[in-house]
C-alpha cells in the first residue's frame, strides 16, 4: 500500500484519475466517508458553541492576543504588526482570515472559526493523500478522524495560533501537488502553488512541505524538466526561506534562534514523539496489525516498554515524573494549557495518577504499533510516502527547538500514514470506534473547560476595568497581560518583580504590568478578595471560582458588585 511514483502517460493518467477521490465513476463512495469526518468535527464544535456562552468564547487563548491583533490590523489595511511576540511570519494565515474579519468582524470567535474551517481543508488533504497512496476510503477516513479528534489538534483548532493553519496548508498543498503530478493537470498545480505559498508565509517549518514537493516532482521524469513545474515547486521553497530572513530583520518580530536543548532532552525527543504520535494513533493500532511477524511485534512492544521504564525511573528530563504527559504547554495534568503563566497556585488535577498510568500504558501500545509500522516500511524498501518524508523533515527541525507538545502535531499525519498499513484485527473496528468516541469526548471536555475558566478570568477582569481599575494594573496571566500592554514599545516603567505585590515569574520581564491587582483561581495568603466569579468544569466537578485580589487595604474604591452568577 505504499505510494507509487506516478508516471504521467496517457494510459496512466486515466488510471490515476479513477483512483483520485472525487474523480472516478463513483465519487460519492469516497466523499461520504470523509463527510463523516467533517460531521464529527462540526458536531464537537457545535457542543462547545452551545455550552459555553459566546462572550466567554470571545477571549484569546495562549498566544492569540498577539496573532489575532495582528490579523485584525492586517484585515483593516493597517499593515503588518507583530507586537514583538510573533516568531512566525503568519502572513498566509492572516490572508486566509481576512475575508472572515471583513465579513463578520474582528473578534476571537470569528478568527477561531476561520481556523476551524481551514482545518477541514487540511483534513481533506490528509484524507486525499492517504487515498492517493492506495488506502481504501473507509480506512483513510478513520485515520483522518483520528487526527481530527486528537486532543492536541482539537485544542489548537480553538486558537488562532499558527500550528493548525500551517499544518492544514501543508497537507492541502501536498494533496494538490499529488493530484497535479498524478494527472499532469496544470489547474491542480496552480492551486498547489498558491496554497504552498500560504503555508510557507505562515510558519517556517512548512518549508519541509515545499522540499517534499521538490522531491516528488523530481521523481516524475516526464514532468521534472518542464520550467512551469519546476517553478511551481521551487518558488514556494525560495519564498519560505526569503520570508524567514525578511522576518528576522523586522524590529517588531520576536527573533528565536535555533537552540541547543541539551543531550538529555535531545535524546528524549524520539521517545516523546513516539509516545505522543502513538497515543494519537491508538485507534489505528486497535484496528490494524503491523506487517511484521508476531515475534517482531512483541520485540517492538518490549523496546518501547523498556524505553518508557527508563524514563520512569530516570525522570530528570521529564517535568512530570516519567508518566504521560511527557511534555508541557498544551496538555497538562490540570487539563488544557500550562499553569506556569498565571497567578494560580494550583488548579484541579484532571489527569490523576491512575489516569496517567493508564494513558502511559495506552501510549506504549500505540508507540509499539507505530515503531512496528515504521520497521515494516523500512523493510519494504521505504516506498515513497510524502507524509512520512514530511514528518521526518519536520522532526529534524524540532531537534533545535523548545520541547512544546503542540509542535508535534506536524508529525501525526506521517504516523497515521504508517499506522493504517497492515491487516485488520478481529473486532478492530469496534475497538477503534470506541476509542474515537472517547477521544472526541475528551476533546470537547478539555476545550469546554479551557474556555470556561479562562472566560471567568476575563469576565472578572473586564468587570474590574469597568470599576475604574487600570487594565495594566492587573496581573491576569499571559493573555490578559499581553492584550493590555504594548510590547512593541518596551517600557522603562516595568515594575521589578520584588516591587510587585502580584507577580508571575515567567512573565516578569515580558509585560509592563504593575501587579497591584491580580486574577487567580486560588486565594493568596495576605491578599484581599475584592470579587469572585464562580464557574463549573466538566472534567473536575465541584465548586470553582476566579478571584480578583488586591493587597490588604487596597480596592476600597471598588463599587459594590452585583450578585455573582
Amino acid at each position: 500500500m505504499g505510494f507509487e511514483i506516478p508516471v504521467t502517460s496517457s494510459t496512466r493518467t486515466c488510471r490515476n484519475l479513477v483512483n483520485i477521490p472525487g474523480m472516478g465513476p463513483n465519487p460519492w463512495r469516497d466523499w461520504l466517508p470523509f463527510g463523516c469526518v467533517i460531521v464529527a468535527s462540526a458536531l464537537a464544535w457545535t457542543v462547545i458553541t452551545l455550552t459555553v456562552p459566546i462572550d466567554q468564547q470571545d477571549i484569546p487563548l495562549n498566544d492569540d492576543w498577539a496573532y489575532s491583533r495582528g490579523a485584525i490590523y492586517f484585515a483593516h489595511g493597517e499593515g503588518i504588526h507583530y507586537g514583538k511576540w510573533a516568531a512566525m511570519p503568519l502572513l498566509g494565515q492572516w490572508l486566509w482570515a481576512l475575508p472572515f474579519v471583513r465579513a463578520f468582524g474582528g473578534n476571537h470567535v470569528v478568527l477561531r472559526t476561520s481556523v476551524i474551517v481551514l482545518s477541514w481543508f487540511g483534513l481533506w488533504g490528509l484524507f486525499d493523500l492517504l487515498r492517493q497512496g492506495g488506502i481504501r476510503a473507509s480506512l483513510a477516513a478513520l485515520a483522518t478522524m483520528t487526527l481530527a479528534l486528537c486532543p492536541l489538534f482539537f485544542l489548537l483548532q480553538g486558537t488562532f495560533m499558527s500550528d493548525v493553519p500551517a499544518l492544514s496548508f501543508s497537507l492541502l498543498a501536498l494533496a494538490l501537488y499529488g493530484r497535479a503530478i498524478g494527472s499532469g493537470g496544470l489547474a491542480y498545480l496552480a492551486f498547489a502553488f498558491l496554497v504552498a505559498c500560504l503555508a510557507v508565509t505562515t510558519r517556517q517549518n512548512t518549508c519541509a512541505m515545499a522540499l517534499v514537493a521538490v522531491i516528488w516532482l523530481w521523481s516524475s521524469p516526464s514532468l521534472r524538466s518542464r520550467p512551469v513545474w519546476q517553478a511551481a515547486v521551487l518558488l514556494p521553497l525560495a519564498l519560505g526561506i526569503g520570508t524567514h530572513f525578511w522576518l528576522r530583520h523586522r524590529p517588531d518580530a520576536l527573533i528565536v534562534d535555533p537552540m541547543w536543548v541539551g543531550w538529555a532532552t535531545l535524546l528524549a525527543y524520539p521517545f516523546r514523539v513516539l509516545m505522543y504520535v502513538g497515543l494519537a494513533g491508538l485507534p489505528l493500532a486497535a484496528l490494524c496489525r503491523a506487517r511484521l511477524s508476531g515475534a517482531s511485534r512483541l520485540a517492538c512492544l518490549l523496546v518501547v516498554t523498556l524505553w518508557a521504564a527508563f524514563y520512569y525511573w530516570h525522570d530528570g528530563v521529564s517535568p512530570l515524573g516519567g508518566l504521560f504527559p511527557y511534555g508541557q504547554n498544551l496538555i497538562t495534568v490540570e487539563g488544557a494549557f500550562t499553569r506556569a503563566f498565571y497567578l494560580d497556585q494550583y488548579r484541579s488535577v484532571v489527569l490523576t495518577l491512575p489516569i496517567r498510568y493508564g494513558l502511559s500504558a495506552a501510549a506504549i501500545l500505540g508507540a509499539a504499533h507505530l515503531l512496528g509500522s515504521f520497521a515494516a516500511w523500512l523493510r519494504s524498501g521505504c516506498n515513497w510516502h510524502p507524509l512520512v518524508v514530511f514528518g521526518m523533515l519536520v522532526f529534524a527541525l524540532l531537534l533545535v527547538s523548545m520541547p512544546f507538545d503542540r509542535y508535534w502535531i506536524f508529525l501525526i499525519p506521517g504516523g497515521m500514514a504508517l499506522m493504517c498499513q497492515g491487516e485488520e484485527r478481529p473486532l478492530g473496528r469496534m475497538a477503534a470506534g470506541a476509542l474515537l468516541l472517547a477521544y472526541g469526548a475528551a476533546c470537547v471536555a478539555l476545550m469546554h473547560d479551557w474556555l470556561t475558566w479562562q472566560g471567568a478570568r476575563w469576565e472578572l477582569g473586564r468587570w474590574a476595568v469597568r470599576q475604574g481599575i487600570a487594565a495594566n494594573a492587573i496581573e491576569g496571566g499571559i493573555e490578559w497581560d499581553g492584550d493590555h500592554t504594548d510590547r512593541a514599545k518596551p517600557s522603562e516603567t516595568i515594575i521589578p518583580a520584588p516591587a510587585r505585590f502580584f507577580s508571575v515569574p515567567a512573565l516578569d520581564s515580558w509585560f509592563p504590568v504593575t501587579g497591584k491587582y491580580g486574577l487567580s483561581s486560588t486565594p493568596h495568603v495576605g491578599a484581599r478578595i475584592l470579587e469572585t466569579r464562580p464557574y463549573a468544569l466538566w472534567l473536575s466537578p465541584g465548586r470553582h471560582a476566579m478571584y480578583l485580589l488586591s493587597p490588604p487595604g487596597e480596592g476600597d474604591q471598588i463599587k459594590s458588585a452585583p450578585p455573582t452568577r
